[in-house]
């Protein structure tokens, strides 16, 4: 009797007669074995090639990987890439190494180590260059101005010597300019009808005119001017010619006046101010009249039927009265009058006045 291996194999005893059944599944047993180990042999997936091999012995070892990815000094980093991203172009740097005026030279310390003392830039003025200037200046000397052409000027021989800027005005817009101009005559020996002046010229929203107050001089004979002229830009006075003098040395006058008359009554001119008066039988009354310039009020009162009244005019604490006069027709009068100040209420009071003779505010005649 035979006897089955460990691993399934029918081994029949010997000279055993009936092993056909044995030797059949050992057969079948080994026929499934070989088919198995076809499949196994011909499964690339599990099964190391010799081009695997090859493969495999040329790649680094996982320490040597290790240590290269290790190694910072190779290999860029974050911060690295940040930091040269920070600087600056090769030729910005050369731009700058190479600009002379912001890097100082061994000549500019020898010079400036010549120098005892320095002032700061902020605290000196400079011979060009706008600046402004705080503080009180004295000039002990003439000081010329030059004047620059500016346009719109009466000629190109008109300069205009200082700059006057308006308050709440936009610079170089609106203004007033100090102007000089003469005529374009040969310098020196100036005669006949040489022209020069000196204006205030008008600047607003940056049109320029010629009509603000302006003094001409006229007819220059050796170099002194005979006449003046004082334009205010709607008309202009001639001063200094025989029919309109400015001053007259030999009479003590100007503009054709004594000094002493300036402020005397111009009787030629006189306003009749009686409307602005109101007076009410046997009683006492207050008006008032505001004149406009400088002159004399004087008020003429009348009563008819009675010997008592009076006037007073009064301007401040300045004050004039007049009282009773009677007259050969029964009528009774009474005058006042007064400097006064224009622009000044003045009060008017009448006490039993029925009647107005005359009411007159006469200006100044010094007025202009």
């Amino acid at each position: 009797m035979g006897q089955t291996l460990t691993n399934g194999i029918y081994l029949p005893a010997e000279g055993e007669r009936n092993c056909y059944e044995g030797l059949a599944a050992n057969w079948t047993a080994l026929d499934g074995m070989i088919g198995g180990y076809n499949v196994h042999i011909s499964n690339t997936t599990i099964h190391v090639t010799a081009e695997d091999k090859q493969a495999w012995n040329g790649k680094a070892d996982a320490s040597a990987l290790t240590a290269h990815t290790g190694d910072t000094t190779i290999h860029v980093t974050a911060e690295d890439k940040q930091a040269w991203n920070g600087k600056a172009d090769a030729s910005a740097l050369t731009a700058h190494t190479g600009d002379t005026t912001i890097h100082v030279t061994a000549e500019d310390k020898t010079k400036w180590d010549a120098v005892t003392g320095k002032a700061n830039d902020a605290d000196v003025m400079h011979l060009t260059g706008n600046e402004i200037v705080g503080g009180q200046k004295t000039l002990e000397n003439l000081l010329p101005l030059k004047g620059e052409f500016l346009g719109t000027e009466a000629s190109n021989n008109g300069r205009t010597l200082l700059y006057f800027i308006a308050n709440r005005d936009t610079q170089d817009q609106s203004g007033i300019f100090l102007t000089k101009f003469r005529q374009n005559r040969p310098q020196g020996g100036m005669s006949g009808n040489d022209i020069a002046y000196l204006s205030f010229d008008c600047l607003e929203n940056s049109v320029r005119t010629n009509n603000g107050l302006r003094i001409n001089f006229l007819n220059f004979v050796d170099d002194i001017p005979q006449r003046f002229i004082l334009w205010s830009g709607i008309s202009e006075k001639l001063l200094g010619a025989a029919s309109a003098p400015w001053s007259d040395v030999s009479t003590d006058k100007i503009n054709g006046l004594n000094p002493s008359s300036l402020g005397m009554p111009d009787l030629d001119n006189g306003i009749d101010i009686s409307s602005y008066i109101t007076v009410v039988a046997n009683a006492n009354k207050e008006s008032f009249y505001t004149p406009t310039v400088n002159g004399w009020i004087s008020v003429a009162l009348t009563r008819v039927g009675g010997a008592n009244m009076a006037v007073m005019l009064k301007q401040g604490n300045f004050a004039s009265s007049g009282h009773s006069i009677a007259q050969e027709n029964g009528t009774t009068t009474c005058n006042a009058m007064l400097p006064v100040k224009g622009g000044v209420q003045v009060s008017i009071n009448s006490a039993l006045a029925n009647g107005i003779a005359f009411a007159y505010f006469y200006p100044c005649l010094g007025n202009v």
